[in-house]
């Protein structure tokens, strides 16, 4: 790159260096775990379609197509929450 005086791509550079293995995102800030819970997702989703997210994960047979839909966004929430930087995009 011509800005950096030196071959680089960018998006690798912040892929190496913000990996869960070596957790320097963390310098970045941290959030506690329930974050995604309690502010993110909120303020990321109304409260019309929580309440229709939580209806679907309630009371749709386990057989039905909504659960594939549903368990996986919920397990990466979930898994996600375990990273101590966290963000919302």
């Amino acid at each position: 790159s011509t800005l950096w005086q030196y071959l680089v791509w960018p998006e690798a550079t912040v892929l190496l260096y913000n990996n869960p293995v070596e957790n320097k995102s963390a310098n970045w800030g941290t959030s506690p775990r329930h974050w995604y819970w309690c502010s993110a997702l909120p303020r990321a989703l109304n409260p019309s379609t929580m309440l229709l997210t939580l209806f679907g994960a309630f009371f749709y047979e386990p057989n039905r197509l909504g659960y594939s839909f549903i368990l996986p966004a919920f397990l990466s929430i979930f898994l996600l929450s375990f990273l101590p930087h966290k963000e919302l995009r």
